[in-house]
């Protein structure tokens, strides 16, 4: 392979300092919740109490309010994208980001998910719960109508789009993936208490990681003109030549 193939190299061209100082800031703060939630894990005296604020499977905990708050960065970010770039289809992206910040903070999936259970009267499916299949269900009806969306500016939009939607969907199927199947295995293998804690930790924690890059990708977009950004996909191509 070219060493100017290779991934140092490739990221090398991502120069942008304050974009790089942003990411940093974000996955250090993802660390230090991480490693805090850790000693939380180790010392059954400290799972009670103020330290649950620190844990990052608790909702409002201080870890999630960081979620919350790379949210709407990440739609203030695309708003200013669009704006910069005369074009509508980022806002597509923008609507993405506000369901995941709704989500994450009032917990759509598991309200409506519950409210699915008790209408249709819903049963345990394999090792699945009544309650994780109609978050199942929620989760597809939102897909349906967000990628509906996206799909629509993505046919819509010009290349430099297409090609910012492509990186964006990369980064969004390892959030789904951690988010969503990896949280539904915990269910469907039985692999033990300590085990599932671990999966749960896994899950979040990148879940954490995720939403920072994604912060990170979208700081640097608002930054740069459109012409000059560099995209994530463009490595494929560059191995490809």
């Amino acid at each position: 392979m070219n060493k100017n193939n290779s991934i140092p190299q490739f990221l090398k061209r991502f120069n942008d300092k304050s974009a790089l100082l942003l990411l940093i800031m974000l996955l250090s703060a993802d660390l230090v919740f991480i490693i805090i939630n850790s000693i939380i894990d180790l010392s059954p005296s400290l799972r009670h109490g103020n330290f649950q604020l620190f844990s990052i499977y608790e909702d409002r905990s201080y870890p999630e309010l960081f979620q919350y708050l790379k949210w709407f960065w990440i739609i203030i970010a695309i708003i200013i994208i669009s704006r910069s770039r005369h074009s509508i289809a980022y806002l597509a992206w923008g609507l993405v980001a506000l369901y995941f910040l709704a989500d994450d903070s009032v917990g759509i999936h598991e309200l409506i998910g519950k409210n699915i259970v008790e209408n249709l009267n819903i049963k345990p499916l394999f090792s699945l719960r009544p309650q994780d299949i109609g978050e199942l269900i929620v989760y597809g009806i939102s897909a349906f109508i967000l990628l509906s969306v996206v799909v629509l500016s993505y046919i819509l939009g010009n290349v430099n789009f297409r090609r910012f939607s492509q990186d964006m969907i990369l980064l969004m199927v390892f959030l789904f993936f951690f988010g969503v199947i990896f949280d539904m295995l915990s269910y469907l293998i039985p692999v033990g208490h300590k085990l599932t804690i671990l999966m749960y930790f896994i899950e979040d924690g990148s879940e954490m990681f995720i939403a920072s890059l994604m912060l990170w990708y979208v700081f640097q977009a608002s930054r740069q003109e459109d012409t000059k950004f560099i995209f994530l996909n463009d490595y494929f191509r560059h191995r490809k030549e």
